[in-house]
């Protein structure tokens, strides 16, 4: 689906919209999304209603957690500590909780994947 017009029409005044559907099996989406346009439009705002909760986005937070870190200086321990265990910065961390350790590294490595483009592929 998209909203197509000329430039700067839809702002100017009132417009006509068409919206058209293609196949009932593949409906649900483009209506959801058209009730969400209308409850925007006649509202000033999305319902929570209207939108489910996006599982992955507790891990998406902590991934853009670890990339402000990463690009401030921190190294995975610092990571680590800050978003997963604060005892993550004492000795020997990555023998004792090397599980911690791996939750740093799954966080890191997607979150420069995300920073060089890949968040693209959440807007498909």
């Amino acid at each position: 689906m998209g909203l197509d017009g000329q430039p700067g029409t839809v702002a100017d005044g009132p417009v006509c919209l068409r919206y058209m559907l293609q196949g009932v099996a593949r409906a649900e989406r483009p209506l959801l999304t058209l009730r969400r346009l209308l409850a925007l439009c006649r509202g000033g705002s999305f319902p929570r209603s209207l939108w489910r909760r996006e599982p992955r986005a507790r891990r998406w937070i902590l991934m853009l957690r670890a990339w402000d870190a990463l690009t401030a200086g921190a190294d995975q321990r610092e990571i680590a500590q800050e978003l997963l265990s604060p005892t993550a910065g004492e000795p020997r961390w990555r023998s004792r909780e090397s599980s911690v350790r791996s939750q740093a590294q799954r966080l890191v490595r997607p979150a420069r994947g995300f920073a060089a483009g890949g968040y693209r592929a959440l807007l498909d």
